[in-house]
């Protein structure tokens, strides 16, 4: 661990510091902190704790401007900064900061703020993974365990996990329901401990090479996720910074796997489409109503190209993950069918080419989603949430 105990004993030697009167209270730090952040939250003055990802396929971490000044803020108040690095089994503390100003004067103390920031930035430059793979969740908890309540948790990663209970390798993971993943790890009780604390996000769904990069729609989800966790886990406030991180990570970092997520297919003309509720198509939780209605309609348009083309007839079967009643699922599915189904009316096929299903949880493509206790398992659930184009083309061509 690397200890940094700053008093701006170098300023004093460099001739940087300058009197003044014995009983002039010494300046606070200039700064705006995190009340000007994307969420709003407060500055805080108590210890901050750092889940860096100093990691394969993550950016270069970057702390923004306003996290500095929220350390400057905390540092100045005697608070403790300490660092976490990512990896896959994260043990202690990497680096730990306490800082001692003597600064009398505006000048002297901006310089002594610099150099503090200066110091803070090669001494986290010097922090890297110390084992393969990547479990930012429990990083998340260390941090949270350091801060303390009233405390403040920056997590600078990507937020991929590679390792349980937040394995990104289930590539319906990243299109899962964000709640239905907070509340999984709830009752499995593997919630990071944030109780009190802010949570600051910088950096969520930003990949470097060789990872693959995610598209805008998983990106906002995993960022989505991730903001769950943190309020299932009652943190007092959670503060994002949607910026993509530095250059490509050194490439003798210790290994994290690639996660491949699934892209989605042009539709088939005479066969199974799925139109994956994680995907363009996707529904609001519990009702038929699309999330992006232009995303939905472009995905659907491409349906009615390959219609108009092939004369085709369409079987729409609607199908669900295994939460609600058996009524309820056959009644919202039927419902996503025919949602489906209106946008290509409206875009020019003949409502007696489509025929809807509600199917619920029998369709055959249906996976397990229930685990241990009956435990809603939120990547086969999003599997499991799709609607099905059936195209039957005329004479079977």
């Amino acid at each position: 661990m690397r200890r940094l105990s700053f008093s701006a004993a170098a300023l004093v030697a460099a001739g940087l510091l300058f009197s003044g009167c014995a009983d002039e209270p010494a300046p606070q730090p200039q700064s705006t902190g995190l009340a000007e952040g994307p969420a709003g939250c407060p500055v805080p003055t108590g210890p901050i704790s750092i889940a860096y990802g100093a990691r394969a396929n993550n950016p270069v971490p970057e702390l923004p401007d306003g996290v500095l000044a929220a350390i400057d803020k905390a540092a100045y108040a005697g608070s403790e900064i300490t660092a976490f690095a990512v990896s896959g089994t994260p043990r202690d503390v990497d680096f730990q900061l306490t800082f001692h100003p003597q600064a009398k004067n505006p000048g002297a103390q901006r310089a002594e703020q610099d150099q503090l920031n200066q110091d803070l930035r090669e001494q986290l430059g010097a922090i890297h993974a110390g084992n393969d793979e990547a479990n930012p969740l429990a990083t998340v908890d260390l941090a949270g365990r350091r801060a303390g309540p009233g405390g403040t948790v920056v997590l600078v990663d990507s937020g991929l996990q590679t390792v349980p209970p937040l394995d990104f390798h289930d590539a319906n993971l990243i299109g899962a329901d964000p709640q239905e993943v907070a509340a999984a790890l709830k009752q499995h009780g593997q919630l990071p401990t944030l109780k009190g604390r802010t949570v600051v996000l910088v950096g969520v769904g930003y990949t470097a090479d060789p990872q693959p990069a995610l598209d805008t729609r998983q990106r906002n989800n995993l960022l989505d996720i991730w903001r769950a966790i943190a309020g299932t886990a009652e943190a007092a406030c959670v503060g994002v910074y949607d910026q993509a991180g530095g250059d490509k990570p050194a490439s003798d970092l210790p290994h994290v796997s690639k996660i491949e997520f699934p892209v989605e297919k042009p539709p088939v003309p005479c066969g199974t489409t799925v139109l994956a509720n994680s995907g363009r198509v996707g529904f609001k939780k519990n009702v038929a109503v699309f999330i992006d209605q232009q995303a939905a309609e472009q995905a659907i348009g491409e349906i009615a190209d390959a219609m108009r083309k092939g004369n085709q007839h369409a079987k729409l079967i609607g199908t669900t993950a295994t939460d609600q009643s058996v009524e309820f699922r056959a009644k919202l599915s039927l419902q996503r069918a025919n949602a489906v189904k209106d946008v290509l009316i409206r875009l020019g096929i003949p409502a007696e080419r489509i025929e809807t299903v509600g199917a619920g949880t029998t369709y055959k493509t249906h996976v397990n989603d229930i685990g241990p206790g009956g435990t809603l398992l939120p990547g086969p659930a999003a599997q499991n949430r799709s609607v099905v184009v059936e195209l039957s083309c005329p004479n079977g061509g």
